[in-house]
């Protein structure tokens, strides 16, 4: 078994197996399988250093950083813990029993001992989308395109697929932005469907799109991928003046 070994997870791996004996010569060939390792959660992998966490922006930090016993606070300001040292890999589940009650435990060993309660849980939800594109065939109107992420073990799927959830945000000005709102004319009910013509928009207004896919389950959605900046609707083109006088 393959466990505690620290696998990336969404990982392709090639294995290979050999039957050894005592004369090298009359070893056999290595027969050779390629397997998936399941996506999973930042903290089931540790930062590969010492006595160092990874925090959730990246911002890579000392554990004795304002503490003694490796319960440094170097993660206060950057989003909280994302990974565990190399030498306290486990990240415990309960978030109030470190830094002063602010954050998740690390520990040496699987289980958490008496505090922690137990490992940090994982909930697998689908990744966002990929690759989401916008134009603006009409005046009235958005064609926004997206790719749905393939894991590395293809047949995998963290959920029950429902519809895809597309939502607009309307940019009034750089401090003014409406609600989002769902629209309907995009939930599909094929993974595969990731294209949507959105209408009844104002012409020359922003918008913001994020798009993410929505379970069976909805505690279970997965996380949104967003339209990097915002996207304007074509513009209503000036009309031309009538009832000229000289």
């Amino acid at each position: 078994h393959l466990e505690d070994n620290w696998l990336v997870p969404n990982t392709m791996y090639e294995i290979r197996v050999q039957q050894t004996c005592a004369m090298e010569r009359l070893s056999s060939d290595y027969a050779y399988v390629e397997e998936a390792t399941l996506p999973g959660c930042t903290w089931h992998t540790h930062t590969n250093i010492d006595d160092f966490f990874e925090c959730v922006d990246g911002h890579i930090c000392y554990a004795f950083m304002g503490s003694r016993y490796g319960d440094g606070n170097c993660c206060e300001d950057h989003g909280g813990r994302a990974r565990c040292p190399k030498n306290a890999p486990y990240m415990c589940n309960e978030k109030q029993d470190c830094v002063g009650g602010k954050d998740h435990c690390c520990a040496p060993e699987p289980g958490c001992g008496t505090v922690g309660n137990g490992n940090r849980v994982c909930v697998l939800r689908p990744f966002p989308p990929i690759n989401i594109r916008a134009s603006s065939p009409a005046m009235d109107s958005l064609y926004v395109t997206w790719q749905e992420v393939v894991y590395a073990q293809e047949d995998f799927r963290p959920c029950p697929f429902s519809h895809w959830l597309v939502e607009l945000q309307q940019r009034y000005y750089s401090h003014w932005f409406g609600e989002w709102e769902e629209r309907t004319e995009c939930a599909h009910t094929s993974l595969q469907d990731t294209t949507c013509l959105i209408t009844g928009l104002e012409h020359n207004a922003s918008y913001f799109i994020r798009i993410k896919e929505s379970c069976t389950e909805k505690p279970l959605n997965g996380e949104w991928g967003y339209y990097d900046g915002y996207f304007q609707v074509r513009p209503k083109p000036a009309e031309t003046p009538v009832n000229l006088r000289t």
